[in-house]
């Protein structure tokens, strides 16, 4: 059952399944058709303390950021291209790259019958982005997992990745170091 509060919609979870001690334990999984559903943390901290809830959100982020290093920096497209190349060139292979020509923007360089193309992820403030007249998203992870489920107007799914470094935290929507979670935990800071 799902509870809500005004703007804020929570998943209600079984407190116990959050107080074992399994290794395994991780985020409710999240789909684009959906808003994000969240325990609230004051009823999670009902069940485990501050300090392992924190440890085992790290964790979690660690392994999570596995899948985001999809990330070059700032590199040139001959550069861009160079390294597809490297990777095998193969269909849907894919990297991130902050643009060189416009600021504050970033670029997905992808192959896609053989040839590398280049899209522009145009940063529209505040985390978010979008490729072209595509769907707007709140941080870069969001949008790649966007086209890794499908082309969605792209010329092909991004598939698979350049292995690079993870996106800076203030181009994501999720993470332990976004702006979010570190504003969140100076204020736990200062009320301990």
């Amino acid at each position: 059952m799902a509870l809500s509060s005004g703007d804020v919609t929570c998943l209600e979870v079984d407190p116990l399944t959050l107080a074992t001690e399994d290794e395994s334990w991780t985020y409710p999984e999240v789909s684009r058709d959906s808003r994000v559903k969240f325990t609230p943390l004051d009823e999670i901290l009902k069940t485990i303390p501050l300090v392992e809830f924190l440890m085992r959100d790290k964790a979690n982020a660690k392994e999570q950021e596995k899948n985001l290093l999809w990330f070059h920096g700032k590199i040139t497209r001959e550069t861009a291209v160079h390294i597809l190349q490297e990777n095998g060139n193969t269909e849907g292979l894919f990297l991130v790259r902050e643009s060189t020509t416009a600021p504050g923007d970033f670029v997905v360089s992808l192959v896609h019958d053989s040839q590398p193309q280049h899209f522009q992820i145009h940063c529209l403030g505040d985390f978010y982005y979008q490729v072209d007249n595509g769907p707007l998203y709140h941080g870069l992870d969001a949008l790649v997992n966007f086209y890794m489920e499908g082309a969605n107007g792209l010329s092909t799914r991004l598939y698979e990745f350049c292995k690079g470094e993870v996106p800076p935290a203030t181009a994501r929507r999720r993470g332990r170091t976004t702006p979010l979670h570190r504003y969140m935990i100076k204020l736990l800071i200062r009320v301990d």
